[in-house]
């Protein structure tokens, strides 16, 4: 994902991120250089490593780029926080998941994905176990 600055053209533009999921729901926002506008949702899978760039200069970066629902994964206490974009266009905490817990994501109206499925390989702990519930259900959202 690219941090949108006016006036700059894509070559111009150097703060690039890699979220560990993306989700968009409007293909001509795709090329073949990534998405261009702001990602649907978006999933980071916090580690120690990672903590002080997800939990803050992440969650800044797609709050001021408009994604309307940020998700960070935290493997320590096997809980998921649910961050969505208020009318202000600012995050609010929106829900918080254990691993006993079916999580909602806001943009689409009939997903649930049950945690429990994930968390008993630790599966959930991975980036790949949550893209994994993602592939899964979002060919039936049609």
């Amino acid at each position: 994902m690219k941090n949108a600055v006016e006036g700059k053209t894509d070559e111009q533009i150097t703060n690039v991120v890699q979220p560990d999921i993306t989700v968009v729901c409007d293909p001509k926002k795709l090329d073949d250089k990534g998405c261009k506008g702001s990602p649907d949702l978006i999933i980071e899978i916090r580690s120690p490593s990672t903590g002080k760039i997800d939990r803050w200069i992440k969650y800044k970066l797609y709050e001021s780029a408009g994604v309307k629902e940020y998700w960070i994964v935290e493997p320590a206490n096997s809980t998921i926080e649910v961050f969505t974009l208020n009318l202000k266009g600012c995050y609010e905490l929106n829900a918080v998941y254990g691993k006993e817990d079916k999580a909602k994501a806001g943009i689409f109206d009939d997903l649930l994905i049950d945690l429990q499925l994930f968390s008993k390989n630790n599966n959930l702990l991975r980036p790949s176990g949550l893209r994994r519930a993602f592939w899964d259900v979002l060919p039936l959202l049609g």
